[in-house]
């Protein structure tokens, strides 16, 4: 069970004002100008935010922050000042002298990280699948909803539009939705090995093509007649011998092959060829990309038409379309192409060791630099080398495959765990129907709900509506129920459905118990949008979302200018951020008491 405990401030007088917390809902109530924005922001910092905050009007007299945390049964004392990376960290019950050793930000929130993170393996399995670093700051985008950005229900979550958070939630919503995470995790080890064994075939590669270079350089000097491969090195030794026996005559070991200028112009039609077929292959991958394109507008037009009988003579048709792609996308996934292209460069190699041998035989090599050639020759030929341009092309297309594999099974998402999220968003909206006249409005609407949609995180409402279409080859008309987006253009609805969205994600990431989430909810001045009416709306749905996640998982800190009671809301601490003594003179003035007295 987690809960933070206390918050402290401290002056440069060494005065100190503490805010103890209860569990469930603590209420902050304050009027305008009180700091109940700059005590919203107050608490990410204290959790490892990384906002300047020397410069706030608020802190010019304070020296430093301290938080005191419980996270199953430890207690930990948690201290920042306005420099950032001046901050301690203190295990409740020890002392000692590193305890008392200032620490960078950086460690502060590896600290953080080790209390928050019960699950260790599953950050490395986040990162596996992301490819990105998320840490349990990557989820704070969970915990916060302002003021600035109530209302919004198209990427919904307040710190999403924050730069640092809107390059994560991508990947971390596919993480969160994805029910293939253990064969992704079985083919990422794979991949992970295949590319270590790469890198050493890779090394072998240049060490062979290195001496292979050098034995056919040598071979030319000697000029015995033959091209080292990889495979024959036995009868390189013996051309090697016989040269150096002078059992044949240099003539007799002479070369047939046609003259420079033929070569050369072998050379030149096979470099036109492979320019050919490489031009081809991109436009192979061109059409491939199209196709793809193609199939999966067909594929999302299949999926909203599947439910719908009147355009059932379209099946056929998108089906035909689909299994011709299928063709010409398989088509062009052959290896043909490559193969050729291999077969013409290796050609070419050929040609080129042909015509270094030609130009050989017009030049004269001194005995000196034959006796070296001899020496290099016999020494690469010791070599252990092995050619393994063949084991690396089948890894590297293994390497290949896995990753298509994996792209395909990472934008795979649960259906059934979106489908129960967004059910539970709209039981949690539908809770206030006998308080608000909204609410009522909505949900007494034909098969209202509102849906979560991945892409973009939105949550959009939705009707059943009646559509006159036209079926069939006659285009008889007919009634037809089909869902359809509802726009519903209040603030006060659009910031409910918001908190909705809010409240399901805890539910659904809490439950879980393993993601690396501070199990709070910081709200700041939920009721803004709110009139008289509806205010109670605000507070049963509150009041039903902290029951079902139950009050001893969830910790909620509420700051705003209206009573707790207008909302109707449950309250296990107020906390009034403005006090006054008998006369109706101001005792304390904001949420730091010093602010003004110092």
């Amino acid at each position: 069970m987690f809960k933070i405990k206390e918050l402290t401030f401290y002056n440069y007088l060494e005065e100190s004002y503490s805010y103890e917390f209860a569990s469930g809902v603590n209420y902050f109530k304050g009027e305008n100008n009180s700091g109940k924005t700059v005590f919203y922001n107050l608490i990410d910092y204290m959790l490892g935010a990384s906002k300047e905050i020397k410069n706030e009007e608020w802190y010019k007299n304070v020296k430093k922050f301290t938080i005191k945390v419980c996270n199953n049964g430890v207690s930990y004392i948690l201290t920042r000042t306005k420099n950032k990376d001046e901050n301690y960290f203190t295990v409740e019950g020890t002392t000692n002298f590193e305890s008392m050793q200032s620490i960078s930000y950086r460690e502060y929130k590896i600290r953080l990280e080790s209390i928050f993170t019960p699950n260790k393996s599953l950050l490395n399995n986040i990162k596996i699948f992301t490819g990105q670093e998320l840490t349990y700051r990557t989820f704070t985008i969970f915990n916060f909803l302002g003021e600035k950005r109530q209302g919004n229900i198209q990427d919904f979550l307040d710190k999403g539009r924050d730069i640092e958070y809107s390059v994560k939630l991508p990947s971390l919503l596919n993480f969160i939705f994805n029910k293939n995470l253990k064969r992704i995790f079985e083919l990422e080890t794979k991949l992970e090995n295949l590319e270590k064994e790469v890198k050493k075939l890779e090394l072998k590669k240049n060490q062979y093509d290195f001496i292979a270079k050098e034995i056919n350089n040598n071979i030319i000097i000697l000029n015995l007649n033959i091209q080292y491969n990889g495979k024959n090195a036995e009868l390189v030794k013996q051309r090697l011998e016989e040269y150096k026996l002078m059992e044949k005559d240099t003539k007799s070991v002479a070369t047939n092959a046609k003259n420079t200028t033929e070569l050369s112009l072998m050379l030149e039609n096979i470099n036109e060829q492979i320019k050919t077929y490489q031009s081809y292959k991109q436009g192979i991958k061109d059409i491939e990309k199209e196709s793809n394109n193609r199939k999966k507008l067909l594929v999302a037009l299949d999926n909203i038409l599947k439910n719908n009988d009147e355009y059932s003579y379209l099946f056929d048709s998108i089906k035909k379309l689909l299994n011709e792609l299928n063709t010409t996308i398989s088509f062009s996934q052959n290896s043909i192409c490559d193969k050729t292209i291999d077969t013409l460069q290796k050609q070419r190699e050929l040609i080129k060791n042909e015509i270094k041998k030609n130009d050989a035989k017009f030049k004269l090599y001194s005995i000196q630099e034959k006796e070296k050639a001899v020496i290099l020759l016999e020494n690469y030929l010791k070599q252990n080398v092995v050619d393994s341009n063949e084991e690396l092309a089948e890894k590297l297309s293994k390497i290949k495959s896995i990753k298509e594999e994996l792209l395909e099974l990472k934008n795979k998402d649960d259906l059934t765990k979106i489908d129960n999220l967004s059910k539970h968003i709209t039981s949690l909206y539908n809770s206030a129907k006998d308080v608000s006249d909204f609410v009522k409005i909505d949900t007494d609407k034909a098969k209202f709900q509102i849906r979560y949609l991945k892409k973009g995180n939105i949550l959009q409402p939705e009707i059943e509506e009646i559509q006159i279409v036209e079926k069939g080859e006659n285009k008889e008309k007919i009634q037809q129920y089909v869902l359809t987006n509802y726009y519903t253009g209040s603030m006060a609805r659009h910031t409910l459905i918001q908190i909705c969205g809010y409240f399901g994600f805890l539910k659904l990431l809490i439950e879980n118990g393993e993601y690396p989430l501070i199990p709070i909810f910081v709200g700041d001045h939920l009721s803004k949008p709110f009139d008289e009416k509806n205010i109670n709306a605000l507070g049963t749905i509150l009041n039903n979302a902290i029951q079902d996640i139950g009050k001893d998982n969830i910790q909620i800190f509420l700051f705003d200018d209206e009573e707790s009671s207008k909302l109707v809301l449950n309250t296990d601490k107020t906390i009034n951020l403005i006090e006054y003594d008998e006369n109706n003179q101001k005792i304390k003035t904001g949420f730091i008491p010093f602010y003004k007295t110092l």
